[in-house]
């Protein structure tokens, strides 16, 4: 089960925490990457919610085309 912090959803996968940004106050997507090499990610809105899971490659190529569509 996730716990509130102040700031953000304290919950973990495979042992690693997610990691949110800073620029937001819990309307972001959280990412975890456990060492077995994919990399989750978690809606910080419902933080009881569905994990995705993604394989490390697909997942810095998705950051790497979005990084080069913003303005």
């Amino acid at each position: 089960m996730a716990r509130h912090t102040k700031d953000h959803v304290t919950r973990t996968h495979h042992g690693e925490p997610f990691l949110f940004s800073s620029y937001t106050d819990r309307g972001c997507v959280g990412v975890a990457t456990p060492v077995h090499g994919t990399v989750a990610v978690l809606d910080s809105k419902t933080p009881d919610g569905p994990i995705l899971e993604f394989d490390r490659g697909k997942w810095t190529h998705f950051v790497e085309f979005t990084k080069q569509q913003a303005p």
